[in-house]
């Protein structure tokens, strides 16, 4: 009967300590489709190419528990083409959405050979480099 008792226990904790990890893989599941989905439903395969343009995006995607939220990530760089035929300086823009909120949380936006930032926010506050924002959005996108 103890040997039971003891099975029984061990099953329990077992089931205990797995139902959360399953519940964060699923939230986790949903949060990819969903990023998934908005991503091709917006960009398609990443790729817009026209006679005077080019944008290339990519996303990735992160459920973070303790926000409860599911991040998105879009990154995209867009150039266009200049009289001479050549190309001109690339946009690079990144921004970090909670899907869940449907809201903003930080966008940074530059330009090559331009040593000022565009667009750089945090929180909706102004935040002072690429270093600053690639460290919070990391921080987010890994918890």
């Amino acid at each position: 009967m103890r040997l039971f008792a003891c099975v029984l226990a061990v099953v329990a904790s077992v089931n205990a300590v797995a139902a959360p990890d399953r519940v964060l893989y699923e939230l986790g599941e949903k949060c990819g489709k969903q990023a998934s989905a908005e991503f091709k439903r917006e960009w398609g395969n990443g790729i817009d190419s026209k006679k005077d343009s080019v944008q290339l995006a990519t996303f990735r995607n992160h459920y973070n528990p303790r926000l409860n939220a599911c991040l998105y990530l879009i990154e995209s760089t867009a150039t266009s083409r200049e009289k001479s035929g050549q190309m001109g300086p690339a946009f690079h823009s990144v921004s970090l959405y909670d899907m869940n909120e449907n809201h903003e949380l930080a966008t940074f936006t530059s330009q090559d050979g331009n040593p000022r930032l565009l667009i750089c926010t945090l929180y909706g506050k102004r935040c002072e480099s690429r270093e600053q924002f690639d460290a919070a959005v990391n921080a987010l996108m890994t918890e």
